[in-house]
């Protein structure tokens, strides 16, 4: 599994690092064979604006969040991340139940 993190326009600072870094810690329990785990921070006017992709077996996920402030960001960008993968596993499921058969 491979962890980038990019950070246009304006350096991190460490708790910014390292608080992607435990995001990051967070998503194999969500995802099985993750190739890569992808974080790009930037600044749109007043606001960071953090997008999270994850590439993984399953597919490709990708969420971006924009708030003041950088970590605020980064938890919602993980909790989108979650909900799209808990959304995609809930449409797999329900396409694969079957119906029961009359036997009558």
């Amino acid at each position: 599994m491979t962890i980038r993190i990019i950070a246009e326009d304006e350096a991190l600072t460490e708790s910014e690092r390292q608080r992607l870094q435990q995001a990051s810690g967070h998503i194999p329990r969500y995802f099985r064979r993750i190739v890569s785990i992808e974080w790009r921070v930037s600044r749109q006017g007043h606001d960071r604006r953090v997008s999270c992709m994850v590439h993984a077996a399953s597919g490709y996920y990708q969420v971006g969040v924009g708030s003041d402030v950088t970590e605020e960001s980064i938890g919602q960008a993980l909790d989108g991340i979650v909900r799209q993968r808990r959304r995609r596993k809930a449409i797999r499921e329900t396409a694969r139940r079957h119906l029961p058969h009359d036997a009558a």
